[in-house]
């Protein structure tokens, strides 16, 4: 028995010179197996080998040919001994044979093949549909990310972009960029937004305030961190509406344009690190803002404040944390109206630190009505059962289950149930949450882990909109810690909801991912679900990549990535 393993890469069909004189031992050529290795967990990037076993022949009178081949595509792929598989070349469910032809001598001939399904599709990221990289060194394009809606009308939604380290006139007053296109470059946006001042980080927080006045078209809120304007690192938000931005006859727009500036209330508040457009709270149809300041300590070392300013009243309503650097307004999600009085309601996130043990409370949007409430008016409190693993520092929003409710989706980042740092991602649905008053992260109906030490899974998680047609949105989450190939380059998990409702389901079982394109890129830092940007009907989503050396060093990088990509 003769068994054969080779090691080259193909792009033509290999065989062996047959010499000598036929095998004189009369048994008939035959192939008793063919084996290919891996045999299970195929993914598109694998490395497969072919091994025969051949008896019949000696090795100098025997030919051998090896065809790789698609039989899910019907295509030929390759016809080497080995072969390293693409998303090119596969799909999701494809098999993949491995067909082995013998020929001695004498002219007969044998054939048998091996064939192995594929589990798992990495697409790489320069498969998006347009790539950004920050315009210089240490940038880091993508600490920002917003979904606009159509703003101007042309039929094609818009996005903005933060780099909040951008270096321009002022070290590090960074700078938005607002794109009617994925086609637009970083040279030539359709609006762009400079920080006012030094170490502003203008960008590094930017979002879409909805409708705040009577025109139809989204209004933008800037959050400059670093903002001097009400102390040292007090913070500022810049509310712009469609006017501020758009008819200002320059593509750069002074922010002085702004309606309005929210500023800190103190020295170290770094207010606009949360930024939300809920809609409408208090009933007279036009749009308010809820901010947060998650380090302001007037009332308790950073207890954390949230600023609700409703658009009939002058002063904001204030929402302030419970605990002693609980950083209480970490993060703000609406997840639209669950009691029917026709306003969204909110969850606030607490997520402390490292001594801290996180919560997250949601407010029922008629709460602020009349424009008063306090925390203990939390309808719903869902804490970590373990300390430091800033369980709320992410939280998102989407209707996985199809019910028509939107769903809560909290990260924990800092989780070390499956190694230090290795992440959590945890899912309620509003059909478990909405009529509880207090919950734990043991009680998630979903929870996912990272796969790894310090891949940080759960530092950003967006859903996408319904590709299989089954009701529920998909899910991407991210890990941007993830080394494979490369050093923390970062990987982005795509789950259709009917996997992840499965009772089973883990991080192992998603089929379809992205991973960075090199050390140290952290893509999936952030992640936002965009409109449809290439008229296919899907909508487009945005992974951001901000440790990059996209143009330069650190300058960071953002993928416009298709959903077609996902669609069956």
């Amino acid at each position: 028995m003769i068994s054969l393993l080779f090691f080259s890469v193909w792009f033509g069909c290999e065989t062996t010179d047959k010499t000598g004189t036929p095998n004189p031992i009369d048994v008939p050529l035959e192939i008793d197996s063919v084996t290919v290795i891996p045999s299970q967990g195929i993914r598109s990037d694998s490395y497969l080998q072919c091994v025969p076993s051949i008896r019949g022949a000696d090795y100098d009178t025997l030919e051998i040919r090896y065809i790789w081949y698609n039989e899910t595509a019907q295509t030929e792929i390759g016809g080497n001994y080995d072969l390293t598989l693409s998303s090119e070349m596969v799909d999701i469910d494809d098999e993949i044979r491995c067909i082995v032809q013998a020929t001695d001598a004498s002219g007969e001939v044998a054939e048998a093949y091996d064939p192995v399904v594929v589990d798992q599709v990495l697409f790489p990221l320069t498969s998006a549909l347009s790539i950004f990289d920050g315009e210089r060194t240490g940038d880091r394009l993508g600490t920002g990310l917003a979904y606009l809606g159509d703003a101007d009308g042309d039929g094609i939604d818009d996005f903005a972009l933060g780099s909040g380290m951008h270096s321009d006139s002022y070290v590090q007053a960074g700078k938005v960029y607002l794109m009617k296109s994925y086609e637009d470059t970083m040279d030539a946006p359709a609006r762009s937004f400079l920080g006012s001042g030094a170490k502003s980080f203008l960008g590094m927080h930017i979002a879409s305030a909805g409708y705040i006045d009577s025109d139809p078209r989204p209004d933008l809120l800037l959050g400059a961190t670093g903002s001097n304007l009400g102390g040292v690192d007090s913070g500022a938000v810049y509310l712009l509406t469609f006017e501020d931005y758009w008819y200002t006859g320059s593509a750069q727009v002074d922010l002085d344009n702004s309606t309005r500036i929210f500023v800190g209330e103190d020295a170290g508040d770094k207010l606009g690190s949360v930024l939300l457009g809920p809609g409408d709270l208090d009933g007279d149809g036009l749009g308010d803002v809820v901010l947060g300041s998650p380090e302001h300590s007037s009332v308790g070392y950073r207890l954390g404040r949230v600023y609700v300013h409703l658009s009939n009243r002058e002063e904001p309503l204030l929402l302030d944390g419970m605990t002693s650097s609980g950083l209480f307004g970490t993060q703000v999600v609406s997840v639209g109206d669950l009691d029917g009085d026709g306003i969204p309601e909110l969850w606030i996130s607490a997520p402390g630190g490292s001594s801290q043990r996180s919560a997250v409370y949601m407010f029922s949007g008629g709460s602020f009505y009349d424009g008063i409430a306090t925390i203990d008016d939390a309808q719903v409190v869902i804490e970590a059962e373990e300390y430091g693993t800033d369980f709320g520092v992410m939280l998102s929003s989407g209707d996985l289950d199809g019910d028509g409710l939107l769903d809560l989706l909290i990260g924990a980042p800092f989780d070390n149930t499956t190694g230090y740092q290795a992440g959590a991602l945890y899912v309620y649905y509003a059909s478990s949450y909405r009529y509880a008053t207090q919950l734990s992260d043991s009680d998630a109906d979903v929870t996912l882990y990272g796969e790894n030490a310090e891949h940080m899974l759960g530092t950003a998680a967006t859903a996408l909109d319904d590709l299989d047609g089954d009701g529920g949105q998909e899910l991407l989450v991210a890990a941007p810690g993830f080394s494979g190939k490369y050093t923390r380059s970062g990987k982005i998990y795509y789950m259709p909801s009917s996997e992840v409702m499965l009772p089973d389901f883990s991080l192992d079982s998603a089929r379809r991912s992205f991973t960075g394109e090199f050390d140290h890129d952290e893509a999936g830092s952030f992640l936002q679900s965009i409109g449809d940007l290439d008229g296919d009907g899907l909508g487009e989503f945005l992974i951001a990549a901000p440790m990059a050396n996209g143009s330069s060093s650190d300058s960071g990088r953002v993928y416009v990535m298709s959903s077609s990509l996902f669609s069956e």
